[in-house]
């Protein structure tokens, strides 16, 4: 990922951003076409202002960017032909935090 952080008068400013990419791939042994993903790029993000003396700090944190939809994991349901089950990345998110130091 890259950072940035520059000082503002008495404020620290942070940047971040992280990057995944994942390729294609199937999610489950026996390969099957059904619950192959495609690829996707992952992208999250923070942003926060505190104080120099890093006392306090407010920050928003983004996951999943993009909205990319994915399964990462999944299998066949046993004694139900054709069924399978499969877990989805959470979508965006937005996170906001407050932190101090005593």
């Amino acid at each position: 990922g890259a950072n940035y952080s520059r000082l503002i008068v008495a404020f620290l400013m942070e940047a971040s951003v992280d990057y995944n990419y994942f390729f294609s791939e199937f999610r489950q042994s026996d390969l099957d076409p059904i619950l192959k993903s495609d690829p996707i790029n992952l992208i999250n993000t923070r942003l926060s202002i505190g104080a120099e003396t890093d006392r306090w700090q407010l920050s928003i944190l983004v996951k999943n960017l993009l909205d990319e939809y994915a399964i990462s994991a999944g299998n066949d349901v046993p004694r139900s032909n054709g069924a399978h089950f499969g877990q989805v990345i959470p979508p965006r998110t937005y996170t906001v935090g407050v932190s101090t130091r005593f």
